[in-house]
């Protein structure tokens, strides 16, 4: 329908032109004249928006050159006999600034044609477009000045005898030009070259005409100048389908892709909002399930193991006791992970001395250390001896996790812990002289769910839920990790948190 609409309209304006040239020829001449600079010109303005958003093609080049032609034909209707815009004119001058802007035309499409089907073109297409910018100023300057100052221009029409050798030698030349880029052409694959085509053949039916006539308001001039005019719709045409309507494609294409993309997105990320609540909920009620037994395990094996006298059921006694609390540990890793990862995770901010706090905390692993047989180290400076707001079950599940890892995973050597405050930032140190753990790896340690071949190959207890954990409340508390490992040598992790209570006001 639009295709149609497009057609009619074009039909009915050459229908009233061929009709006004009847009635008034110079009238005729001047507004077909003044359409095809419209559209000329109006290149002109598209090709300066694409220069302001940085995105020149080969087409602004030929909207470009374009535009320039407009520029010369209108100089072309200004000097045209009859308007009187210029005094002493005849119908020469217009005539050779006819001649002027076929030969830019012609040479504007042969280069186009030439060139700008290369496909590494647009690698310097910007320099390319200011050369030609520079070329075609030169080049209107030059016709202007030669026409109608210095008057040097060949003579193309003498009253009473009309075209002159050099004007019909002119049209040939620019109709040979035509050709050439005719046949060159006709292997383009793009998809709008039909419109470039069809110009190019319109403008030589053009240039046929204007090589016949002897009459400026005659039957072949005013022929000549529809054809001029249809060319110019055709290649406005094809100039506006490759800068506008093209791009305008793709980016409606990709906005339909990028919306389709995010509603899936919208719709997986509710899914697994969904799924984690799920998770969630099924882990506090599973914590709870199992804690209720963990708890009757853990009491019974403590009463029997203080009422038994047998040595070895004492120590069997001893090792359900042991078992059911590493379980219970691990359950309690597993719900403080799912809390974290849904945003319920509530730190627990208690006025406490820091150093004594700490100082407990760490004397409780320390002693393991000792009963294993390793040297242990806890330096504490003494700015963390003041009371202060202390978010007391974050800094002792990192301890915990990271301190308890190093006397797990070292067998003989040294552990220590030091710790400094800098402001509201809490430093620690963890140091072993242990296994090690390979730093390729490590980013896999601290997924709960991408633990790897590590975890099953490890000869020591624990389900890898330490690193892990201690890495998303290092994020939580706006902290930092830096970690150093070399295997067979040992480990070191430095932590940053920041315990400034303010800052975590509305996350509780």
């Amino acid at each position: 329908m639009k295709k149609f609409l497009n057609f009619f309209l074009i039909f009915f304006s050459i229908v009233l032109l061929v009709a006004l040239s009847r009635f008034n020829y110079l009238i005729f001449h001047t507004i077909v004249e003044l359409l095809s600079i419209s559209l000329g010109i109006s290149l002109l303005f598209f090709t300066f928006t694409k220069i302001k958003i940085n995105e020149l093609t080969k087409f602004e080049i030929l909207a470009l050159s374009y535009a320039f032609v407009a520029i010369i034909d209108l100089m072309h209707t200004l000097t045209y006999k009859g308007i009187g815009v210029f005094n002493s004119i005849t119908a020469n001058e217009p005539t050779q600034f006819w001649i002027s802007a076929r030969f830019l035309e012609s040479v504007s499409i042969l280069f186009f044609t030439l060139f700008f089907h290369k496909k590494d073109i647009e690698k310097n297409i910007k320099k390319l477009f200011y050369f030609v910018f520079f070329i075609l100023l030169i080049y209107l300057i030059f016709s202007i000045l030669s026409i109608l100052v210095f008057d040097f221009f060949p003579i193309c029409f003498i009253e009473g005898y009309g075209l002159t050798k050099f004007k019909k030698i002119s049209e040939y030349i620019i109709i040979f030009i035509l050709l050439i880029s005719l046949i060159l052409s006709k292997n383009n694959d793009d998809g709008s070259f039909h419109y470039y085509r069809y110009a190019i053949i319109f403008t030589i039916f053009s240039e046929f005409c204007f090589t016949l006539y002897k009459d400026v308001f005659g039957l072949y001039n005013m022929t000549g100048h529809i054809f001029k005019y249809l060319s110019f719709i055709l290649i406005y045409r094809y100039v506006m389908v490759n800068i506008i309507e093209i791009p305008y494609s793709r980016i409606k294409t990709l906005n339909t892709q990028l919306q389709k993309e995010k509603q899936e997105l919208i719709l997986a990320k509710s899914e697994a909002e969904k799924a984690n609540k799920a998770k969630s909920a099924f882990i506090s009620n599973i914590n709870h399930e199992i804690n209720t037994p963990l708890n009757a395990i853990s009491g019974f094996s403590f009463i029997l193991f203080n009422e038994l006298d047998d040595s070895e059921k004492k120590e069997l006694c001893q090792n359900i006791f042991d078992a059911s609390q590493n379980l219970y540990k691990i359950f309690e890793n597993l719900i403080t992970v799912s809390e974290i990862e849904i945003g319920e995770y509530k730190i627990e901010w208690n006025n406490e001395n820091l150093k004594n706090f700490i100082e407990t905390f760490v004397d409780v692993y320390m002693g393991d250390a000792n009963a294993k047989g390793l040297y242990s180290k806890c330096e504490l400076q003494d700015n963390l001896d003041k009371i202060i707001p202390v978010p007391t079950n974050v800094i002792g599940i990192i301890i915990a996790n990271l301190l308890g890892n190093a006397i797990k995973f070292t067998d003989k050597g040294f552990v220590s812990f030091s710790a400094r405050l800098e402001e509201n930032f809490l430093y620690m140190n963890f140091k072993d002289s242990g296994n090690g753990i390979d730093i390729a790896s490590y980013s896999d340690l601290i997924n709960p769910f991408n633990i790897g071949e590590y975890y099953l190959n490890k000869t020591h207890d624990g389900i890898g839920l330490g690193l892990s954990l201690v890495n998303k409340l290092v994020k939580l508390m706006n902290g930092k990790i830096d970690f150093n490992s070399k295997i067979g040598e040992g480990s070191e992790f430095s932590i940053i948190i920041d315990i400034d209570k303010g800052k975590y006001e509305n996350q509780n």
